[in-house]
């Protein structure tokens, strides 16, 4: 008879975006693992910048990603919160899961415990940590000693040099 107690592997991932989902996604799949996400959270285009904008609202996006990608009901609940308004002028372009995790947030009083509240709706397996609470904004310094601030524009900048 083996005595030996099986011990979960502790990952640890920390990045952001659909990269951070897709390895999420993967390791979801795998038994005896304790996971923990820490999320980048400087992203400023689309729906989460309009939050951040419009709101005052810590960045949504990366962090929903990674709770539906370590919830079991992941397939349907992207269904569901990834849906983007389409018709009325103010909610357009936001999706159902940005804006639920910003209401979460405000109802609980911090975006910690808003992303908490949505992962245990959500039945998610592991942690999910923001890498700040405070406003960050991604700054690229060019050679020329000019900055680019925001996210979306430093993508752009890295893309067209490519």
């Amino acid at each position: 008879m083996d005595n030996t107690v099986s011990e979960k592997k502790k990952i640890v991932t920390i990045g952001g975006g659909s990269g951070q989902f897709a390895l999420l996604t993967g390791l979801r799949e795998l038994d005896d693992l304790d996971i923990t996400a820490v999320v980048a959270m400087v992203d400023s285009g689309g729906s989460t910048g309009r939050l951040r904008d419009e709101l005052g609202a810590l960045p949504p996006g990366d962090i929903l990603k990674c709770i539906l990608a370590l919830s079991p009901h992941g397939d349907i609940a992207r269904s569901i919160l990834l849906k983007r308004f389409a018709k009325d002028r103010r909610l357009q372009g936001h999706n159902a899961g940005n804006m639920l995790l910003t209401m979460l947030s405000h109802y609980t009083g911090s975006f910690p415990a808003g992303i908490n509240a949505l992962a245990e709706i959500l039945d998610t397996r592991g942690t999910i940590l923001p890498v700040t609470i405070d406003r960050a904004t991604l700054v690229a310094e060019l050679t020329d000693g000019s900055k680019i601030f925001g996210a979306e524009k430093t993508y752009a900048l890295r893309l067209k040099s490519l």
